[in-house]
């Protein structure tokens, strides 16, 4: 107890990473709150909201006894209410004409990228890591990415894109990479792109205009800026631009719709832990509207008790939205909450759609 040194205001040790914590209060339909994170999730899940139903004895939902020194106010023990959400199945996407206009926002000309090397990184056993660098399509900013090229795998490599969760919003450093879905991809074979998108890392700036300005600005630049990785990757033979994918984790899947309605190169995508949300957005920016219009083969990773993305109003929402045929369409549910890293199904699933659609690898020996 106390090792982490992980003190709060209340003076109370280990609240996040051993075990998500059992609350009194109850979510919803008999489900109780879980909070805290376990030690197989993403760090931030200490930060989300999580249930689970009141008999589930997963191993990593523990609790913590506490002694009240006077009675607990009744408003203490209060179910926590659910916030409303948008029904989906009442909701029918702009027509063709309309979204054509929108899809013009996220066109772009295809200006000289101006690349450099700027780092390389050959210390890990599975895979060389450069940091590169070109222009973006709009004027006086830089995209920086990072390729991870497996070592002992044949080129022309094929490669995974991915789309970070909302932890590279809030992280100061790209120097702090999220890698718990990527290392399984790249020791498989396969080259990642990760490129730093804007509004991500060290890539935060002021914007003039409206706050609905600033937010569709922000949601065209991520797009370009991912199409535009793209555009650098094309200028490496080593890397087969006819076989690319595309991973995205919780708040990448979120924007994924947008990018895949708009990137043909993109053969193949995965989205872990996305969804819907449930706030209504300008149509511009509103991945409902995106994703009928997106027909690439989609692979969706989900937790059953994920609350950022409810099951039926968000992850099914989402998964009915895209416009694949059904047989390039596939919906696994994991046990898991929002921030579930590490599970053995979603990583062999995943190798297995991409073997799918891209083609299978051999897989490569490390470095000794």
């Amino acid at each position: 107890m106390g090792s982490y040194h992980g003190l709060d205001r209340f003076g109370t040790y280990d609240l996040a990473g051993n075990c998500k914590e059992w609350l009194w209060n109850e979510w919803g339909h008999g489900q109780r709150l879980t909070m805290g994170g376990a030690w197989d999730e993403a760090f931030y899940a200490s930060l989300a909201t999580d249930a689970a139903e009141a008999w589930d004895r997963r191993p990593t939902i523990g609790f913590r006894c506490a002694k009240s020194s006077a009675p607990l106010p009744p408003s203490f023990l209060d179910p926590v209410q659910v916030r409303s959400v948008r029904d989906y199945s009442r909701e029918k996407p702009v027509s063709d004409e309309k979204f054509a206009a929108i899809r013009k926002l996220y066109d772009y000309a295809k200006t000289p990228l101006h690349s450099n090397l700027d780092e390389t990184d050959d210390s890990n056993i599975y895979w060389r890591k450069e940091k590169v660098s070109f222009d973006a399509t709009y004027p006086g900013e830089r995209i920086a990415a990072y390729l991870f090229i497996p070592r002992g795998a044949t080129p022309p490599y094929q490669t995974v894109v991915y789309g970070a969760s909302g932890i590279a919003f809030g992280v100061k450093s790209s120097k702090q990479l999220e890698m718990w879905f990527l290392e399984p991809l790249i020791r498989s074979g396969r080259a990642v792109l990760y490129p730093v998108l804007w509004g991500m890392y060290e890539r935060k700036g002021k914007m003039n205009g409206s706050a609905a300005d600033r937010r569709l600005l922000r949601v065209i630049r991520y797009v370009q800026d991912l199409r535009r990785s793209l555009d650098y990757l094309e200028t490496r033979p080593e890397f087969d631009s006819g076989k690319l994918g595309y991973f995205s984790f919780s708040a990448g899947g979120v924007w994924a719709p947008i990018v895949l309605a708009n990137e043909p190169r993109i053969e193949v995508a995965e989205l872990a832990v996305a969804g819907l949300e449930a706030v209504l957005k300008p149509a511009e920016i509103d991945p409902f509207q995106f994703a009928p219009r997106s027909h690439v083969p989609v692979l969706m990773m989900n937790g059953r008790y994920d609350l950022a993305f409810p099951l039926e109003n968000s992850q099914k929402a989402l998964f009915k939205a895209f416009g694949a045929a059904p047989a390039d369409k596939k919906f696994v549910l994991l046990e898991a909450g929002h921030a579930m890293v590490g599970f053995p199904a979603s990583t062999r699933v995943s190798l297995d759609w991409l073997d799918r659609y891209l083609g299978s690898v051999p897989m490569p020996a490390p470095k000794q």
